[in-house]
């Protein structure tokens, strides 16, 4: 069982998968079909902790980095 609040799948029974949510308990059709989108990504940000849009924070050698990536949503639900 998964904790509470991950949204991990906690059972499956009787053709139905069911999770947690924020909202409390939910469940979908074991057999659903995938709901699909698609993506495009606008642009990059490359940071290790301080940074603006245009990376003018240059970067240390040795210490962690990170990748933000923005985007947005070309098509699916909800568009």
């Amino acid at each position: 069982m998964a904790s509470p609040g991950s949204g991990h799948a906690v059972a499956v029974a009787d053709g139905w998968a069911y999770f947690d949510t924020s909202n409390g308990l939910s469940r979908i059709r074991a057999d659903a079909p995938p709901i699909t989108a698609n993506f495009a990504a606008d642009s990059m940000e490359v940071t290790q902790g301080i940074q603006n849009l245009n990376n003018d924070v240059p970067l240390m050698a040795d210490k962690p980095t990170y990748v933000r990536l923005y985007g947005r949503k070309l098509d699916g639900p909800n568009t």
